[in-house]
This record gives structure tokens, sequence and C-alpha cells, in this order.
């Protein structure tokens, strides 16, 4: 028991398990969409090893091939403009 400015505060300890069944709104949101979102993941079909090598080396390849395209451009686009501004 403490005693501030006239008033007398009673502090007890509460119950094991006195608060288990008291979530708040939010705390059930929560838990419900990660419970959710685990059984969704355990129903993806997820790729295989194969499909996954074969379609980032897919991805590389594009992706070298139009950093080429894009590289070339750009040196033909500044060549022109250089020999546009120097004659």
């Amino acid at each position: 028991m403490h005693v501030f400015h006239g008033y007398v505060i009673v502090i007890t300890r509460a119950r094991k398990g006195s608060f288990k069944n008291q979530k708040s709104p939010m705390a059930n949101k929560i838990t419900a969409y990660f419970t959710q979102t685990k059984e969704e993941l355990l129903r993806v079909s997820w790729p295989g090893r194969e499909t996954v090598i074969k379609h980032t080396l897919l991805v590389i390849g594009i992706s070298l091939g139009l950093a080429i395209i894009l590289g070339g451009a750009d040196y033909l686009y500044t060549y022109g403009i250089t020999l546009l501004v120097t004659r």
C-alpha cells in the first residue's frame, strides 16, 4: 500500500493467467494475419531447383543484353551529339 497526496494506492499482483484471454483487438488481428500467412505459405507450390536456376540465368541474360543495347545506344547518341556540336 502506498500513500500519494492523501490517496491510498493499493498495488496487488495479478493472478497467473488472469489476463490470458484478454487480448486487444489489434493483437487478435496481428495474430490472425500471421496465422493466415503461414497457412498460405504452406499451400504455395514452390518451383524446383532447376526451374529457379533456369529463370535466374534467363533474367541475368536479358539484363546483360539490355545493358549492352542501351550502352551502345548511349555511346552512339553521345558520339552523334559530339559530332554535331564540334562542327
